[in-house]
């Protein structure tokens, strides 16, 4: 059977404007996140090993959350960087973004929820064997839902 995988890359809607830098002294990690963003959650190295969602029959169900997390690009005990990532609802923020890994022909139920303080936007999957993309704007504070069928193999 063809697989369908969509990588939500958390690249895309990564911010790196006014951030500062965490880490170093025992004061400075024991405070890693505290501020101007408020105590943050570490982003989870996410290795597309897992697909996220839950999935019941031909159809996926996923919830995912953008959100402002700690990411370290030199790995754990190192500089935390605060960065806006999405996860799913629940769970730790990843980066790259939960993985959607479905056989030819799911349906995939999709929400998003904007923690974030300034809108968002996301372009999506919305239609079938055309692949138009919709764009979905999320103001802070608001979910958007979703819902398209796969019928085309491939990385999206």
């Amino acid at each position: 059977m063809k697989n369908f995988a969509i990588g939500l890359v958390a690249a895309a809607v990564w911010s790196l404007l006014s951030f500062a830098p965490l880490g170093g002294s025992a004061e400075l990690q024991m405070n890693a996140g505290a501020g101007t963003f408020g105590r943050l959650g570490d982003i989870a190295a996410n290795d597309n090993a897992k697909p996220g969602g839950v999935r019941a029959g031909r159809t996926l169900h996923i919830s995912l959350v953008a959100r402002w997390g700690l990411w370290y690009p030199d790995g754990p005990g190192t500089i935390g960087l605060p960065v806006e990532a999405f996860g799913e609802v629940g769970r730790p923020l990843q980066v790259p973004g939960p993985l959607i890994h479905v056989p030819l022909g799911t349906r995939v139920i999709l929400s998003i929820h904007n923690a974030l303080a300034h809108n968002l936007t996301v372009n999506a999957v919305t239609t079938s064997s055309t692949l138009a993309r919709k764009v979905l704007l999320l103001p802070p504070g608001e979910t958007r839902r979703t819902a398209f069928s796969l019928d085309r193999p491939g990385a999206f």
